[in-house]
């Protein structure tokens, strides 16, 4: 499934819709807010924030592999889309099919046992029953029946993605993500902040970290453009770039 490309666009379509959008982030936003139940075992979910394929499933598979490597017992959970089967059931490659189970969880149990379960919090609990020492739940980031101790969002690198808050100050933050193969970061105005060297940019009354992971270029733009407050935005940039550190996939 992927999501219509007028989403992408400014123009009748999207306007229409925009408060049927509103609308569906508030009825979301109030039901992840529900206290999930605890899976007994450390959950870490795999999601994205918008439809379509943006690579979860593989992310799964690449965190699974990691898990292995570690000396873990993974097990994945996943809803089982595609597949008549309700669950819980420990999905075997050999005997099931995807129009039982799913072709994403036939993938998934090529690395590690895993379970399908339309009810989450069954399903996790066939994993631990089963001997589970972490689950990977490919999915199901706006599902709360679950407890969630550690969340990845997969986003399309072709799209980009960009996140904003303001802080106690009042001072708008905005990251931003974008594919851009072929843009330099200006050497003359790279920074040293820790281990990294971003380029500092100021344009405006705006402050912006300018920075690459690979062909993705990173964003973090901010008003703060005092010398005291530029210290303050140097922290911001160490905690984002540290928590979006790549992770090598194993």
């Amino acid at each position: 499934m992927r999501a219509p490309a007028f989403w992408q666009e400014t123009g009748i379509a999207s306007a229409l819709l925009a408060p049927v959008a509103g609308l569906y982030g508030w009825a979301a936003a109030a039901r992840m807010r529900r206290p999930g139940s605890a899976a007994g075992v450390p959950l870490i979910c795999v999601g994205d924030p918008t439809l379509g394929g943006a690579g979860k499933t593989p992310a799964a598979l690449a965190i699974g592999r990691f898990l292995k490597a570690a000396g873990e017992r993974p097990f994945f959970l996943s809803r089982g889309y595609g597949g008549r089967a309700r669950g819980p059931l420990v999905v075997d490659p050999g005997r099931h099919g995807a129009r039982e189970v799913g072709d994403e969880p036939l993938l998934l149990a090529g690395i590690a046992p895993t379970v399908v379960a339309r009810a989450r919090p069954a399903g996790a609990a066939l994993a631990r029953e089963r001997g589970a020492s972490v689950i990977v739940m490919d999915d199901g980031f706006q599902n709360p029946s679950l407890a969630k101790d550690f969340a990845v969002l997969v986003v399309d690198g072709r799209r980009g993605i960009a996140l904003y808050y303001r802080d106690g100050d009042d001072h708008l933050v905005t990251y931003t993500v974008l594919p851009a193969p072929g843009l330099p970061v200006p050497d003359r105005r790279r920074v040293q902040i820790d281990r990294f060297r971003p380029a500092l940019l100021h344009e405006d009354g705006f402050s912006a970290w300018v920075w690459k992971h690979g062909d993705l270029a990173c964003f973090l733009v901010s008003d703060m453009v005092s010398e005291a407050d530029l210290e303050r935005f140097k922290d911001y940039f160490v905690r984002v770039r540290t928590a979006t550190e790549p992770v090598p996939a194993y």
